[in-house]
């Protein structure tokens, strides 16, 4: 009897080192010697976890609060109960790592761990359910280096931390075995739901979701003494989440109590998954790279790391065998019932093939309903791969599967999830200038400090550069790239995001720091776009310090005091309207000048020379752009992004003139009254982009053709708006 414990723990023991290496093989091959040069994924995403990873430390060290900061988001602040990155448990956890080696290399340590242990966890429920190593080892394979779990590497390192899922299904497994009693498996359930909890919330929101929908489908056809089971076991279950609320209810208390996200932050019919990405991997695969197969995904709504829908043909066949061999067990009805709900409801709001969207799917009434409606619909494949491991392990294990046909099967599926053998693929080069390596930015920079960081946002990486710095210095930047309405209002953030469209760009600049209370600027003069934001900066009339790799403005806001009487609503209606005028103007012209309404966009009046001199766009692919313009079933569409209460006056002037309104696009204009169409409104997807109160959407008017020369002339005839008096008045 030793002798066989001992066989299983080191057998066991061996999978984990299998992943291991697995993991080390495929994303580590560039780390040896750069573990604090790069990072393993792309993109800034990462640096938010880095973030993370460094500010446990912080609070621990200086005793400050845990979830409520004003550090990032300054001088707003931020509730980090309700940001995609916290990462309690393993920041905490994780804190003698992070002080030892940094948070980059404590960010690539983990990073690296991680699909290790979600597969190890598949693994020990797989050995629950069929005893046997050799299914369980790739059922591990297929959960831990499923296409989901490899795209969330690129870029999400908090979403890759799911192996209590595994966990609590062994325990509910055990518990529907009568393997263990029932105060006992709500504890242990508790204890695991806990832990999921203060990793990462959506998996742990969604679980309950999916789960509950499977059972609605699947109690109908099971047995009456299959049904009693279950409903036996959901009692429990709901207690162990119950105890588990209790438990978290701090955390609760200031994720609802202070600003918590009120919409879904990003739209979900882009972050959804393409009807062919089921069959057809991205580049992520191995077989991906297919020139062939490259096409095809290069069309998937959203990027590369949520796209991570690819089961593969083999999975699907092997799926279907087993459900025709096993029709009237519970098993295949509740894994199969729990793959199809999942692939529906990540299908999101509109079936999409090949990037175009098609007929509205059931996500529509997912994203209306509360708390879960942020969720995004793509990650929902991690319940699909969970479940087709399991199914793959069973039809494996099965005595009327042959041996080969279980060669042929576990080849195919094998090779259609291997991870893109290309070691440059899954790392990137810290983009971190000197000035936050050498401990410049400890000497010049201090706690008393705002700084604004160029790039910003998301377009950059200024929280790791805060991470680096030891967190001595508060930055106007957040981690998600969505900042407070309270400053992403100010029409100048739309240059640091890429568009130099704005009217005034000097005087709002002011306006921005001075009521920001922003003492410094930092430029990564690596940048591209650093010769355009020199441009902007030189009307602070303030020579940088160039050191480090950076250049560092050092702001008098005293001689700013007089831009301080100047709000945000006020100049972003004057700038929603200059935009909005010029757009017109520009339509006008393009159209005067014999220009094709198909052709019509906004980069195409651009390079015809039509907007005021010195607006330009970013040209990068989806980059951010804030203007629009395009034919819509005969009709001319011009839109402007912006809050609503900065966008009404434009709509109360226009009002009469337009054929339609819509705000947020693609909803109608009035939201109430009989002009409303709730048929479309019950169609349109969820309003988003907030983490509370307004946030900044798409208003778009549609005009008459024949109208459009009118309405320009009425706009030119009217004397121009100016605020170039405004601080003089202010100051008075």
């Amino acid at each position: 009897m030793k002798i066989r414990s001992r066989s299983i723990v080191a057998a066991t023991a061996g999978a984990f080192v299998a992943y291991l290496a697995a993991s080390l093989m495929f994303f580590a091959r560039v780390l040896p010697s750069h573990l604090a040069d790069y990072y393993i994924g792309r993109n800034t995403d990462p640096s938010n976890y880095m973030w993370a990873l460094a500010w446990w430390p912080y609070v621990l060290r200086h005793h400050v609060h845990p979830l409520l900061t004003k550090l990032i988001d300054a001088p707003i602040g931020t509730n980090l109960a309700s940001a995609p990155a916290p990462m309690p448990l393993i920041g905490i956890m994780m804190t003698p790592l992070t002080n030892a080696v940094g948070p980059i290399a404590a960010y690539n340590l983990i990073s690296l761990l991680l699909p290790p242990l979600a597969a190890f966890a598949a693994f020990i429920l797989c050995r629950k359910l069929c005893g046997s190593f050799l299914p369980a080892l790739l059922v591990g394979f297929i959960f831990g280096f499923s296409p989901y779990v490899i795209g969330q590497l690129l870029s999400h390192m908090n979403l890759l931390l799911i192996f209590p899922l595994p966990l609590a299904i062994y325990l509910a497994v055990s518990r529907a075995q009568e393997n263990i009693s029932r105060y006992r498996f709500i504890g242990l359930l508790t204890l695991v739901l806990s832990l999921q909890f203060l990793l990462v919330l959506e998996p742990f929101a969604m679980m309950p979701f999916v789960a509950g929908i499977t059972l609605l489908v699947t109690l109908p056809f099971a047995s009456e003494e299959d049904r009693g089971r279950i409903l036996r076991l959901i009692p429990e279950i709901a207690a162990a989440y119950f105890v588990t609320a209790l438990l978290m209810s701090p955390y609760l208390y200031f994720y609802f109590a202070y600003s918590h996200p009120t919409r879904p932050l990003w739209p979900s019919i882009l972050y959804s998954a393409d009807l062919l990405n089921f069959i057809v991997p991205t580049t992520t695969n191995a077989i991906g790279n297919l020139a062939p197969l490259e096409k095809i995904s290069a069309q998937f709504p959203g990027n590369i790391f949520e796209q991570g829908a690819c089961i593969g043909i083999p999975l699907f066949a092997i799926a279907a065998i087993w459900r025709r061999r096993h029709r009237g067990e519970l098993m295949p009805k509740l894994l199969l019932a729990t793959v199809a709900v999942s692939c529906i409801l990540a299908l999101g709001p509109f079936l999409q093939v090949g990037g175009h969207a098609f007929l509205p799917m059931p996500w529509l009434l997912v994203e209306k309903l509360p708390l879960i409606k942020g969720a995004l619909p793509i990650r929902l494949t991690l319940y699909v791969f969970l479940a087709l491991a399991l199914i793959f392990a069973m039809w494996l294990c099965d005595p009327l599967t042959g041996p080969t046909e279980k060669a042929i099967g576990a080849f195919a599926t094998m090779v259609m999830l291997m991870p893109n053998p290309a070691a440059s693929f899954w790392a990137s080069r810290v983009p971190l200038p000197e000035f936050f390596r050498d401990g410049s930015s400890r000497r010049l920079l201090t706690s008393n400090d705002v700084v604004l960081p160029l790039p910003f946002g998301q377009k950059g990486m200024a929280t790791l550069w805060q991470a680096s710095g030891g967190m001595n210095f508060r930055l106007v930047s957040g981690l998600n790239g969505l900042q407070p309405i309270e400053i992403r209002r100010w029409p100048v953030a739309n240059v640091f995001f890429g568009s130099f469209d704005l009217p005034e760009p000097e005087l709002q600049l002011k306006a921005f720091v001075a009521n920001l209370g922003i003492t410094a600027i930092v430029v990564d003069a690596s940048d591209p776009r650093a010769p355009q934001w020199r441009q902007l900066l030189s009307s602070l009339q303030v020579t940088p310090d160039e050191v480090g790799g950076i250049l560092l403005y050092r702001i008098n806001l005293g001689a700013l005091r007089s831009y301080r009487a100047m709000n945000a609503i006020d100049l972003e209606q004057r700038a929603d309207r200059a935009r909005f005028e010029a757009l017109l103007s520009a339509t006008n012209r393009y159209f005067t000048n014999g220009g094709d309404p198909a052709a019509l966009s906004v980069p195409a009046l651009e390079a015809a020379g039509l907007f005021p001199a010195g607006w330009n766009f970013d040209p990068a692919p989806n980059t951010y752009r804030d203007i629009w313009s395009g034919s819509i079933e005969g009709k001319i569409g011009l839109g402007v992004v912006g809050a609503e209460s900065s966008l009404q006056p434009i709509i109360d002037s226009y009002r009469a003139d337009a054929e339609k309104i819509y705000f947020p696009y693609p909803h109608r204009w009035p939201r109430e009254g009989a002009q409303y169409d709730f048929l479309r409104y019950f169609f349109a997807p969820q309003i988003w982009g907030s983490t509370s109160g307004e946030s900044l959407q798409m208003m778009l008017l549609e005009f008459d053709p024949s109208h459009l020369h009118q309405l320009a002339a009425r706009v030119a005839s009217q004397p121009s708006l100016s605020l170039a008096d405004a601080p003089r008045e202010a100051a008075r």
